[in-house]
């Protein structure tokens, strides 16, 4: 016999309960960094969830304007929350500890 602990681990979440956070390496996406970051938070949020975070993670190898195009967009987006200009080794860090609305982690 199934315990019901068992039985509401099977019952998927309800989208409307989940905060959906969406963390995207980008380097050099100066191209299409807007209009692909646009179509996924506008997409996510024709799904239904509670919340939708977009993460953009990028490093000091992307030289063109994706940052700056990501910093513009976020002043129209607010769900685009976090941009992360980090060593590799460091993004684990930002985001296990949670990376608080518009915060810049960089070394």
């Amino acid at each position: 016999m199934e315990t019901e602990e068992a039985k509401s681990m099977r019952v998927p979440a309800q989208l409307s309960d989940i905060n959906l956070g969406i963390v995207c390496p980008m380097a050099n996406e100066e191209i299409s960094a807007a209009a692909f970051t646009s179509q996924v938070l506008e997409k996510c949020r024709q799904e239904g969830f509670k919340s939708v975070t977009f993460f953009a993670i990028l490093d000091r190898k992307s030289m063109d304007q994706t940052r700056n195009i990501l910093d513009n967009l976020a002043t129209r987006q607010a769900d685009l929350a976090g941009r992360v200009g980090a060593r590799k080794q460091m993004c684990g860090r930002c985001l296990s500890g949670g990376i608080p609305r518009s915060i810049d982690c960089r070394l």
